[in-house]
């Protein structure tokens, strides 16, 4: 079989698994492991013992360990968990302030320890704060839910994301262990606090990106007097159904991609018919799938493959996430217009192996199957599949992947909108295609304390220095209100590839 990237290539991508457009480190910690932790007897809810360790890509110094968890909180019997813990203290000691950030990610399913980079997303707010990464019950290191679901080869990657029998066996196998229940928002929430208090901290500040802002509220509703401040950014809520507003919301930014190529002279020259362009290859697809050959980027290795009409509008729909990404989508149609199916399948390929096997499969399952799932009607689903440009990335998929997962259980009250009067950032991104504006918008109108800012040229988590500098500011500032917004305002589309 013809091997996945290289590891240089995953280095330049690594931002694609977080939906981020910019570097992501690693921890380097070979201190313990989080089995090892647990061999060692570690107490439940000790301080964590933090050492030395190295970051790649985060400056300053960095101090990783581990924190010890039940399973069942509930019970507090069974299982144990270690929770991988990475500390990064304020690079101005001189000028430290007490509270902390807690940078919660995205996925779900992406361990924010191990994906340590994120910290540079709060800018300079890292000079006067310590910043917290804690990879979430069964992500990144901690007791991880991992299934690999796709093997080797190119083809796997441009088939379903969830594929059903796989699903199962990584059910089967992972509850041989682990109790697939205990791994919702609300109880890696109190994780988080307990973290928080072993840490010494009195209050902390949230900052949570896609499916972290979701946690990040969780954690404010259930931690109310624990939180000094809140950043969220593209905003997911406890009332959202991931990812059936993906179809709405991804019809939209496609459509957003094509008025955008009509005002650039070169895109528009190019590329004059885009959406007439698409409706000829979901057409051709429909009919039968194109076969395409695709190469090993080193060496003389190929392998036959089949892009389905599915796979080709979900690569569409996963390339809006970020501008720069949205930048090949006019080419990518325009190329399987003209016949060269080839070339939308390596984009597409490429994406999924690079980001797709980075999630702890099992850990997002756990949440979507308990949490959105089962408020995703049917009936729905169809009409978005029939009625949206791009149909309704991976809804059905997850569906049919929930079918039989265990379910935990949800607090009473959870998906109401969640309440509070601690001062929040809200950011969204105009051209966002999973979590648009109307969301943010919808969270903030139960924050009494809210900034919200929609950026016009933003996808979902586009960081750019505008956003690290909102950020720094927000938290920095004694009061929040009257900040200087403007440079949101600024954000444009980047140009198109053309040709």
């Amino acid at each position: 079989m013809l091997p996945r990237p290289a590891a240089g290539q995953v280095t330049a991508l690594c931002a694609i698994a977080t939906a981020f457009s910019l570097g992501c480190g690693r921890t380097s910690d070979r201190t313990q492991s989080s089995e090892a932790v647990l061999q060692s007897g570690d107490v439940v809810g000790a301080r964590p013992h933090l050492t030395s360790c190295r970051v790649d890509g985060v400056h300053g110094d960095a101090r990783c360990g581990w924190y010890t968890v039940w399973e069942n909180r509930a019970s507090h019997q069974g299982r144990r968990i270690a929770l991988k813990v990475v500390v990064l203290p304020a690079r101005n000691a001189a000028a430290r302030q007490p509270d902390p950030i807690f940078i919660l990610t995205g996925g779900p399913g992406i361990g924010v320890a191990t994906e340590a980079g994120t910290a540079n997303l709060v800018g300079a707010a890292r000079d006067e704060r310590d910043v917290v990464l804690v990879d979430q019950r069964g992500t990144g290191a901690s007791a991880p839910l991992g299934c690999d679901l796709y093997g080797r080869g190119f083809a796997p990657y441009l088939g379903d994301r969830f594929p059903v029998a796989a699903v199962r066996h990584c059910r089967d196998s992972l509850a041989q262990h682990a109790d697939l229940t205990q791994y919702t928002s609300s109880i890696a929430a109190d994780d988080l606090d307990d973290l928080r208090a072993a840490l010494g901290y009195d209050k902390i500040d949230v900052v949570g990106f896609s499916y972290g802002s979701k946690l990040a509220l969780v954690y404010l509703r259930q931690h109310p007097t624990r939180v000094r401040r809140a950043v969220i950014d593209g905003v997911i809520t406890t009332a959202y159904t991931t990812p059936l507003p993906g179809a709405a919301a991804g019809a939209r930014a496609l459509r957003a991609v094509f008025a955008d190529c009509a005002a650039q002279a070169r895109c528009a020259s190019a590329y004059p018919r885009l959406e007439a362009e698409l409706r000829a290859v979901v057409t051709r697809l429909d009919s039968a799938p194109a076969p395409v050959t695709l190469n090993e980027d080193v060496g003389l290795g190929r392998e036959r493959a089949v892009l389905s009409r599915r796979t080709f509008l979900n690569g569409l729909w996963s390339h809006l996430y970020t501008a720069t990404d949205a930048r090949e989508i006019p080419r990518m149609i325009h190329r399987a217009a003209q016949g060269d199916f080839t070339f939308a399948a390596r984009e597409i390929d490429q994406f999924n192996a690079i980001r797709w096997p980075r999630f702890s499969v099992g850990a997002m399952l756990a949440i979507l199957c308990t949490e959105d799932v089962p408020f995703i009607a049917k009936a729905d689903v169809a009409r978005a599949e029939s009625g949206e440009l791009l149909g309704a990335p991976l809804s059905r998929e997850l569906i049919d992947a929930c079918e039989g997962w265990p379910r935990g259980t949800l607090p009473p009250g959870y998906r109401d909108a969640v309440r509070s009067d601690v001062p929040t950032l809200v950011l969204a991104g105009a051209l966002d295609p999973i979590s648009p504006p109307e969301w943010a918008a919808s969270a903030a109108r139960s924050l009494t304390r809210n900034t919200l800012i929609v950026r016009p040229g933003a996808g979902h988590l586009d960081g750019d220095d505008c956003t690290r500098q909102l950020f720094a500011e927000f938290i920095a500032r004694a009061i929040p209100d009257g900040m200087d917004v403007s440079c949101a305002a600024r954000s444009r589309r980047e140009k198109f590839w053309v040709k």
